[in-house]
């Protein structure tokens, strides 16, 4: 089982993987169209909000069509049509989309039904737990990636965005609180999903410049 430190190890040197890949790209594209722009470890929570953004909304059969508007200036695609790095951009940001796109929900479906380690009833138990979690987790990057600039956790755009999400993965938390044994099988069951989680392998993101 992996330990904490270990998945914050991966997750670290998962966050400058990103970012020198961007950087790559970017020196590219700074070489194509004259202009001079990089990012640092420092803009991670930006860049991963404003690329979340852009592959939210890419249609990869018009990628070439696509912009990816920073704060201060915008990537447009079509500066790398007809150019010997083409293909090579093309393949960086379907793997970007495949990337943003990678959740653990079909391998949590698939342990929950052929694992020995809950029992039925168990497993209703988890399955409640983990589409609560999904739902609320799947309202919060919805509401990062489409506006950028919003604060996500703040009270105003959790009551107008995602309060529904929140309060039933709330109230669910809170009725497992109340009875020990619910409690338990919900540890349990985090402690599994963990170890699925170190077990699979994130897109890897590179930019083959």
């Amino acid at each position: 089982m992996a330990s904490s430190k270990m998945m914050e190890d991966i997750k670290q040197k998962y966050q400058e993987k990103m970012v020198n890949e961007l950087n790559k790209f970017l020196g590219v594209y700074n070489q194509l169209s004259q202009t001079s722009v990089t990012f640092s470890m420092d803009d991670y929570p930006f860049i991963i909000r404003v690329l979340g953004n852009y592959v939210s909304r890419l249609d990869l059969d018009h990628w070439q069509d696509s912009e990816i508007s920073f704060e201060t200036f915008t990537v447009s695609m079509n500066v790398f049509k007809n150019t010997i790095y083409e293909e090579k951009v093309q393949q960086f940001v379907r793997r970007l989309k495949d990337a943003f796109q990678m959740n653990l929900d079909g391998e949590i479906i698939s342990y929950l039904e052929n694992t020995k380690d809950f029992t039925e009833e168990e497993k209703l138990i988890c399955i409640g737990f983990h589409e609560r979690a999904s739902n609320l987790n799947r309202a919060m990057k919805k509401e990062m990636f489409d506006n950028v600039t919003s604060d996500a956790i703040s009270k105003e755009v959790i009551s107008e965005k995602y309060a529904n999400e929140l309060r039933e993965f709330n109230e669910y938390t809170r009725f497992a609180s109340s009875r020990p044994e619910v409690a338990r099988v919900i540890q349990r069951f985090d402690m599994a999903v963990k170890t699925l989680a170190s077990k699979k392998s994130p897109t890897e993101i590179f930019f083959d410049a």
